[in-house]
Parts: structure tokens; sequence; C-alpha cells
């Protein structure tokens, strides 16, 4: 006897409680990082700064809660313009003409120095005169904060 009509009633049921347990939540559109405002947490700050390091530079992500306490857990996925093939300056993504895209990921730094960051490098040094726009969106992961994206930061060459 096939195993699917078992499978398909356990779905069922957890379906059924996972939306019994948000019955009372109104709906919500999805944000910019697709997760339901309800499922996340208090609300945080998320800035992004773009510093020269040697040829390329470096995208430092600082995340804190609504009280200004660094965050000691989450990611941060870090994302740069990109529009006809090429890196754009972030006034072309947030006008729809390009489109952000994938650089790179890191991890919320709980102690230290660089309490509340996450770091990445941007090492394709582009032509002088270029300019390039990035962003990062966090994701908490329990934390207590609030999934979000940055402003976009331009930064030129």
């Amino acid at each position: 006897m096939p195993h699917y009509p078992l499978a398909a009633f356990a779905y069922a049921v957890f379906a059924s409680l996972a939306l019994a347990g948000c019955s009372n939540q109104s709906p919500v559109a999805p944000s910019d990082d697709r997760v339901p405002s309800f499922a996340q947490g208090a609300s945080g700050t998320y800035v992004l700064t773009v510093v020269v390091a040697g040829l390329g530079a470096q995208l430092q992500a600082y995340v804190t809660d609504a009280s200004g306490t660094p965050a000691q857990t989450g990611t941060a996925v870090f994302q740069y313009c990109r529009s006809r093939g090429a890196p754009a300056p972030a006034a072309e993504c947030t006008s729809g003409l390009g489109r952000w895209a994938f650089w790179g990921r890191a991890g919320i730094i709980a102690d230290g120095q660089f309490e509340g960051y996450a770091l990445m490098a941007y090492h394709l040094a582009p032509a002088p005169g270029t300019t390039i726009g990035f962003r990062f969106r966090y994701s908490g992961q329990g934390s207590g904060i609030a999934n979000g994206t940055s402003l976009p930061v331009d930064f030129s060459w």
C-alpha cells in the first residue's frame, strides 16, 4: 500500500494546526524579504557603511534593536545593484531599471570591537569613476530583532 494518503493526511493536519495558531492574525502582504510581519521580532535599525579596502571595499552591516543594543545573532545578506549586466548605482535598482544581486552572506559578530556587525569584502575593483549601489538584508533568526533591509548606499571608486 502506498504511503501517499498517509503523507497527505499528515500534511493536512500540520497545515491546519499551523493556520489555527495564526488565526487571530490579520493577513499581511509579504515584505521584501518574504517574511510576514507577525513572524518577526521587534523593530531594529539596519545601517550599511562602505569603506575603501585596498582596491575594493569593505561592506559593514550594523544591526541594533530599537533601544540601540547591537544584535547578537542573525545573518546579513549583502547585495549590489546590477543593471544591463553590469554593477550600477542604487538609483537603477530603486527605480526598477536594475535588480539587486546577491554578493555574499555573513553572520553577525556577537562580541568585541565589531559587536552587532557583519562584514563582507567587495573585492572586484571597477574602473575609476564607477559607482555601485549596495544594501543588505538582515535575517534575525530568533534574535528578537525583526528582519529588515538597510537603505541603499552608493560607493564610488
